[in-house]
């Protein structure tokens, strides 16, 4: 019993395998060599492939971070044209403006302390 394998080359491999069989094409038994280098190939560009597609932590981690500065940045931005206080559906009024400024520096301070967000 055996296994067929198709394997489509890509532009890059379709070059790199057309030199191989030139070169391989002066040596005995050349088709063996040849197939055992295209295989080999193949194999080095799938487990590359795999590799980059593996998520990198590290800089997920920084980009995070960065967003979250850059977040902040904006609502201290924001923060002197939001109201006071904001109507409710009910009557009265509840205040906003003040809690989110606490709010907002209270972000800020965990975030300079623990120097994980961006450049603040």
């Amino acid at each position: 019993m055996h296994k067929v394998i198709t394997v489509y080359p890509t532009g890059l491999q379709a070059i790199l395998w057309a030199d191989a069989a030139r070169r391989f094409a002066s040596e005995p038994l050349s088709m063996p060599a040849y197939l055992a280098y295209c295989a080999d190939f193949t194999t080095r560009y799938l487990r590359e492939m795999e590799r980059r597609a593996e998520p990198d932590l590290v800089a997920r981690r920084i980009e995070e971070a960065d967003r979250i500065g850059a977040l902040l940045k904006a609502a201290k931005a924001a923060c002197p044209y939001v109201p006071d206080k904001v109507a409710l559906p009910r009557g009265g009024y509840a205040p906003i403006g003040p809690d989110l400024s606490r709010a907002i520096e209270a972000l800020e301070s965990r975030a300079h302390a623990t120097e994980e967000y961006g450049a603040l």
